[in-house]
């Protein structure tokens, strides 16, 4: 039992530092309204390599500051790869945020938002009253649907390095399906 506990706390330690998990889990279920209130599945995206992204929501500056990379990575090492932005905020509050970043950056988000209230992230509603304050996360899900990689920020503005991004994205290609 011990062998097994500490087995499980290297995989999430592994998983939380930006490694590839060694047992490839199924993404989380995604099933939320984007911007146009349309319901936007993970499923919809099998074949493609996409990159979650969940955020604290609009008002967090080290959550645009994210934003932003991987928005000027999608010319480079993220092309071709699907950037879903999962927020807590309702849709206006991410229209607002982009046309914010368009009108004082000049910076046009392409990301597609969507929108996940009071925390109802990773298939786990969130209870009564105030959403639960997750740190921001990127998953990196490959074709086939399966997590290839995942980022946990554990300090306020730690974020992957352009490289690590690259690296991550080029493992999710070529991992073989499980």
């Amino acid at each position: 039992m011990k062998r097994l506990a500490a087995a499980l706390a290297a995989a999430l330690a592994l998983a939380s530092e930006g490694r590839a998990s060694p047992e490839r889990p199924a993404a989380p279920e995604i099933s939320l309204p984007d911007t146009d209130g349309k319901t936007v599945t993970l499923a919809e995206y099998r074949g493609r390599v996409v990159l979650l992204a969940f955020t604290r929501g609009a008002w967090c500056s080290a959550c645009l500051e994210q934003l932003l990379q991987l928005e000027r990575l999608k010319s480079g090492a993220l092309r071709s790869v699907e950037v879903l932005v999962v927020a807590p905020d309702p849709p206006e509050d991410s229209r607002a945020l982009v046309e914010t970043v368009e009108k004082q950056r000049r910076i046009r988000l392409t990301h597609r938002f969507l929108s996940a209230p009071r925390g109802r992230t990773l298939g786990r509603p969130a209870g009564e009253g105030t959403a639960p304050r997750l740190p921001p996360s990127l998953v990196l899900v490959d074709p086939d649907g399966r997590e290839a990689w995942r980022f946990v920020e554990r300090e306020h503005h730690v974020r992957p390095s352009d490289r690590e991004l690259a690296r991550a994205v080029s493992a999710a290609r070529a991992l073989p399906a499980p």
